[in-house]
């Protein structure tokens, strides 16, 4: 799908849940002709405005993106929203109410009636999130009136130990955030909308390695260490957290339709056969920032050897700035990085289709 495709989508497409009935809105007196007796509402949105010239969630590709990686679908970054949590405070950032929706439904108007909250003529500040539940939750889960934002977290539960950390060997579910400041409530006077925008906050990155030995029946497998497990309501990571791991096993890139391989295990093709591997692989990360400690490995576990090992923000950043460029982790939301590991000497660094050979003394 081409950019202009994924731009048209993009403008079409809204957010949803319609968070009251009909029948409730006849009651108030609210009808189209007359919007007096409208409450002012809060409508919730995916980011699908352009910022600037760039499109939201689509990394600006270099001139040399060649990875065959079926990039992850626009829709796919909303689409596994189970519920959103809108926490309201005053103009001094002091907890009031929350509200809570139900399923996101794709291109329907998520729409919150602000009577339903019961606010008072006033200026307040709205924070949401979506996906609390099994693995994000607050620290808070019935707060009281008064308390303040700095003393919410929203937390990810860190999950079962595998070799001293806390490890999730699978993708984690999609986590989005948005906020809307210093907004003037008045009940009695004309219907007025108000637009909080929600954006993801996860990363995916994608793997795609080259030149690995293929001897000993080699087991490679990637490791992000990370701890940025919990955030406040402004969504800036809290530090001195516990360390975590994603890890996962890179799978031999598909093989040809004449590769008599192709209906192999991931690493079923014999060491006699080969002499180098084509490995590749996914994760689904919780959101990437500067100074969270993304340390990067890449590991043979029959040898117990590290082939690669470098901080992710740092590669991504070091490779960027060859181009005079720093990359923009908050709208671009997937980076597909390919290492070339075949040289002695040096590693062939692609990321999103800027390139950079990596001297072994840089490591």
């Amino acid at each position: 799908m081409n950019a202009k495709n994924i731009l048209n989508k993009l403008t079409a497409a809204v957010m949803t849940l319609v968070a009251m009935l009909a029948a409730a809105l006849a009651m108030s007196g609210c009808v189209a002709e007359n919007f007096l007796d409208c409450p002012p509402r809060l409508i919730i949105k995916t980011k699908l405005e352009m910022p600037g010239a760039a499109a939201p969630l689509l990394p600006e590709y270099g001139p040399q993106t060649r990875l065959a990686v079926e990039r992850t679908p626009i829709e796919d970054w909303y689409s596994q929203i189970d519920n959103v949590t809108v926490y309201v405070f005053d103009q001094h950032y002091n907890f009031i109410k929350q509200w809570r929706g139900g399923v996101y439904t794709l291109n329907d108007t998520y729409e919150v009636p602000l009577d339903v909250l019961d606010l008072p003529d006033g200026f307040y500040n709205f924070v949401a999130w979506t996906n609390r539940g099994d693995l994000y939750d607050s620290n808070i889960a019935e707060p009281t009136p008064g308390t303040r934002a700095a003393e919410f977290e929203m937390n990810a539960k860190l999950p079962e130990i595998i070799d001293n950390l806390p490890t999730y060997e699978g993708d984690i579910e999609h986590r989005h955030y948005g906020k809307l400041e210093n907004i003037h409530i008045v009940r009695n006077r004309n219907l007025v909308v108000h637009t909080l925008v929600v954006s993801p906050t996860t990363h995916r990155v994608n793997f795609d390695v080259k030149g690995l030995p293929a001897e000993a029946d080699p087991w490679y497998q990637v490791k992000i260490t990370d701890r940025n497990s919990s955030h406040d309501m402004q969504n800036s990571f809290i530090s001195n957290r516990p360390e975590y791991r994603h890890l996962r096993t890179l799978t031999e890139t598909p093989a040809s339709e004449n590769d008599d391989n192709e209906n192999r295990g991931p690493y079923e093709t014999r060491a006699d056969e080969k002499t180098s591997l084509n490995i590749s692989a996914s994760l689904l990360l919780m959101q990437v920032q500067d100074e969270t400690g993304t340390a990067l490995e890449i590991t043979n576990v029959r040898t117990d050897e590290t082939v690669f090992r470098y901080d992710l923000v740092d590669l991504v950043s070091l490779v960027y700035s060859v181009y005079g460029r720093s990359p923009d982790f908050n709208n671009t939301r997937e980076f597909d990085i390919e290492l070339d590991l075949s040289s002695r000497l040096s590693i062939l660094i692609n990321i999103n289709g800027w390139t950079y050979r990596l001297n072994m003394t840089e490591l």
